[in-house]
């Protein structure tokens, strides 16, 4: 009798798991904290850098400028954020990295850069451990927009209102004006003007103002408490800069968004990064004509 296909590849990686050696677990997950502790102390090289540029115009004593017990308590945090994320991915799948799995190494060594966040998205999602910010753990909700100045005029068309919501949260959220602007514009490429668009793509439903998939956006909903499609859209834009910095496969969106020197390449980094459509290069010069497009919006944000 003909041996079961499924079957038999469930054995096989039952084979591959238990024939781990405990020298190749803990160099995997060696290997995976060292990569998270390289991410933390890239974000710990730029804090230092800001650190230094502000100290150029405002005097300050060293001990302000350079505590070497914050960094190795960053360090150490990331490191554990990246031995975290090998766990996630598995130990099999990491003994069988090779040079060339670039996005892999990223996204564990962002995992790393996004630090404590990165743990507290793990928790909540994985552990069952209470939200912050809730007495009894229940949902995270997005920071409300700013009374008298994230809200737009009801003059404006919606999809401006929606630019200008979106904008506010961005924000609100610490983007600076040129990483909430292109990542308003990319989702203009979406979804942007109609908030509760959910539809069919292809193979999968979509929904919401970066037209999530089912699987994500069921991560929002264990997340936020509800799914996108029934969120504001600042609570939308909230869901999409959390989903960017936890989720270690958008590291590079995540990095353009903090260090992007251009319209052009953060919105690169959105494009193939984050939306993966099927034709990028086309999207990329829509989505800076939409950027192109955005009126001045500073007055939106958060003072």
């Amino acid at each position: 009798m003909a041996e079961n296909p499924i079957s038999g590849a469930a054995s096989a990686a039952a084979n591959v798991a238990t024939s781990l050696t405990p020298g190749q677990i803990l160099g995997a997950l060696l290997l995976a904290g060292l990569l998270g502790a390289v991410g933390q102390g890239a974000r710990a090289i730029v804090g230092l850098k800001k650190m230094n540029d502000e100290a150029l115009t405002k005097p300050a004593g060293r001990a302000e400028l350079f505590v070497a017990s914050r960094i190795n308590v960053s360090l150490v945090v990331g490191f554990i954020a990246g031995v975290i994320a090998g766990i996630s991915i598995g130990i099999s799948r990491l003994l069988a990295i090779k040079p060339d799995d670039v996005q892999l190494l990223l996204g564990i060594a962002a995992s790393g850069y996004a630090g404590v966040d990165f743990l507290e998205a793990f928790t909540r999602n994985f552990g069952g451990s209470p939200a912050p910010g809730g007495a009894g753990g229940g949902p995270v909700s997005p920071p409300k927009l700013p009374s008298g100045g994230g809200k737009p005029s009801g003059r404006l068309s919606p999809l401006r209102q929606n630019q200008i919501e979106a904008y506010g949260a961005a924000r609100q959220l610490g983007l600076g004006d040129l990483a909430a602007r292109a990542l308003v514009a990319n989702m203009t490429g979406e979804s942007l003007a109609n908030p509760r668009d959910e539809h069919w793509d292809v193979h999968h439903s979509s929904q919401g103002i970066v037209q999530w998939d089912p699987s994500r956006a069921e991560a929002i909903r264990k997340q936020f408490g509800r799914y996108p499609k029934d969120m504001s859209v600042a609570e939308q834009t909230a869901a999409a800069i959390w989903e960017i910095r936890s989720v270690p496969r958008f590291a590079r969106s995540c990095s353009a968004l903090d260090h992007g020197a251009s319209a052009g390449e953060i919105m690169d980094a959105l494009v193939r990064n984050y939306e993966v459509p099927a034709k990028p290069d086309l999207e990329i010069r829509k989505r800076l004509a939409f950027f192109d497009d955005l009126p001045p919006m500073s007055g939106s944000a958060v003072a």
